[in-house]
């Protein structure tokens, strides 16, 4: 690759951004091969996609997991408070109870 040419040496002639190109010659392509090489890359294209395709449902399925198990983690820790709260009430009520029945005794 070669800079813009060197005649562009002022500031006032040169273009706000400098381009790049190269110097190398594309070949061209003749029509049997470029269509065996179209038909090539379509078939990797294909294969590449169908590959994406399979990591993404990889992926969906591995989130769905995660998610579920958080749900659910979640869920337990809901329960345990309900059930802590349930027993810390029923053992206030017995405390009181015995208290007042030791107060009438």
């Amino acid at each position: 690759f070669t800079r813009a040419p060197a005649a562009w040496s002022s500031r006032a002639a040169q273009p706000a951004v400098a381009r790049w190109y190269s110097d190398a010659k594309e070949a061209p392509a003749e029509g049997e091969k470029a269509e065996k090489a179209g038909v090539k890359e379509e078939a990797g294209e294909t294969d590449a996609v169908a590959e994406l395709k399979k990591s993404l449902e990889a992926k969906d399925a591995e989130a769905r997991d995660w998610k579920d198990k958080c749900m659910r983690t979640v869920a337990d820790f809901r329960n345990l408070q309900d059930r802590t709260q349930r027993e810390v009430k029923t053992a206030r009520e017995f405390a009181i109870q015995k208290f007042a029945k030791d107060l009438v005794e």
